[in-house]
């Protein structure tokens, strides 16, 4: 308690009565007392009137609320000057910080006007338990508002009226009128849950003050937040940066969008996700960012597995040496040459060429020519988009020998 000795000037009874109310003011805070008793003591220790603004919460109590006087108009709790109280319009009043910023003010309102030590002290104390008890508060309401994450999902993957979707995006406490993004998400950790992936990414971009939400649709892990700000900045932050490195998370991000059309920036956040087996090494893909080949993430998964060449890739893959001659395969698309290939995967060129002649017969074409090139290339990379969504087969990684 030595925070109260600067009020303290001789243990007379004004003393006393300060350090009564310091003492009231610790238990209650040790109680986490509701905001209706921290005023009622308050005003049952100076005599007065006590009141607070919560801006946390909305809310504007006073005790007692019959005595309560007129309201102050345009006053920002803002505006009040940090760390002492000041007298506004018959109140003694003091700003309530959280983290740096004003969330509202705490008050006392005599008829005499009188204030004393004694009133500022509790006042300080006031301002002190209010802090904590509305930040309480306010985070319960967060909690509460993502107590239906069916509500999301719904919003999300389904197809709703206007209606429908305002009344969701309320339910998962999210406003109606604002934008926001999705991001899809999926782990290199197959035995990761959907659910504590998206609860992963969700803590990961909390620390930078954006509302986000968490939850699964068909079978992938959905956050939704947003879209105040770049999340590949907010992603590469340190405590989300250590989050993904964890579960090994790629994400898919859509374009930002109101509630009732999320449903497209889900699509374009999954289609982006499945790009990741094509981009190795690409944590985060962005729908804008992907032009073109955003296009190859709408191809539906049983056109992929029905196509011949997919196929006869798949059949390969099989065999014991599949996995390097995929490796082979990809390179020799990706560089256009023979010695290039060899040179990656530290083989003699005459052996590259033996396998690639090789894989022209089980494949049907030749790969020698430009468009040959991309409909093998496009093939090993449909086939490695399958594979990661299918959980099956690591798909290879093109360049690095077996």
């Amino acid at each position: 308690m030595q925070w109260v000795l600067p009020y303290v000037t001789d243990l007379d009874a004004s003393g006393e009565s300060l350090v009564a109310a310091v003492s009231a003011f610790e238990d209650a805070t040790g109680r986490e007392d509701s905001l209706e008793s921290l005023l009622w003591l308050a005003s049952e220790l100076t005599g007065t009137v006590a009141g607070c603004i919560d801006l946390l919460n909305g809310r504007d109590p006073a005790s007692p609320e019959s005595a309560r006087p007129p309201a102050i108009d345009d006053l920002r709790p803002s505006d009040l000057p940090a760390h002492r109280s000041v007298e506004v319009q018959g109140r003694l009043m003091r700003r309530v910080d959280r983290r740096g910023g004003a969330i509202g003010a705490v008050w006392v309102h005599s008829h005499t006007d009188r204030w004393t030590t004694l009133h500022d002290a509790v006042l300080d104390r006031l301002a002190f338990a209010v802090a904590l008890e509305c930040a309480r508060i306010h985070a319960a309401r967060q909690a509460e508002l993502r107590l239906d994450p069916a509500a999301l999902e719904t919003l999300v993957a389904g197809d709703q009226s206007a209606e429908q979707c305002a009344y969701l995006a309320r339910r998962a406490g999210m406003s109606p009128e604002t934008e926001y993004v999705v991001v899809a998400v999926r782990s290199s950790r197959q035995e990761l849950d959907p659910r504590v992936l998206a609860d992963v990414v969700a803590r990961g971009l909390e620390p930078s003050g954006l509302l986000t939400r968490g939850t699964v649709v068909a079978d992938v892990a959905v956050v939704v937040t947003d879209a105040r700000a770049d999340l590949s900045d907010l992603l590469a932050t340190p405590v989300a940066h250590e989050a993904l490195g964890r579960c090994g998370a790629v994400l898919g991000v859509g374009l930002p969008a109101l509630p009732r059309d999320l449903t497209r920036s889900w699509q374009q956040a999954r289609g982006a996700m499945a790009l990741a087996p094509m981009l190795d090494g690409v944590p985060v893909l962005r729908f804008d960012h992907l032009g073109a080949l955003a296009l190859l993430g709408e191809i539906p998964s049983g056109a992929i597995d029905a196509t011949p060449d997919v196929r006869a890739l798949r059949g390969l893959l099989a065999l014991p040496a599949g996995a390097e001659d995929l490796r082979i395969l990809e390179t020799f698309c990706e560089t256009g040459g023979l010695r290039a290939t060899a040179a990656v995967m530290h083989m003699h060129h005459s052996s590259v060429r033996y396998r690639i002649d090789r894989l022209e017969q089980e494949l049907g074409f030749s790969v020698d020519g430009g468009a040959g090139m991309l409909r093998a290339l496009l093939a090993v990379k449909l086939l490695k988009v399958r594979l990661l969504e299918s959980g099956g087969t690591k798909p290879p990684r093109g360049g690095q020998p077996g």
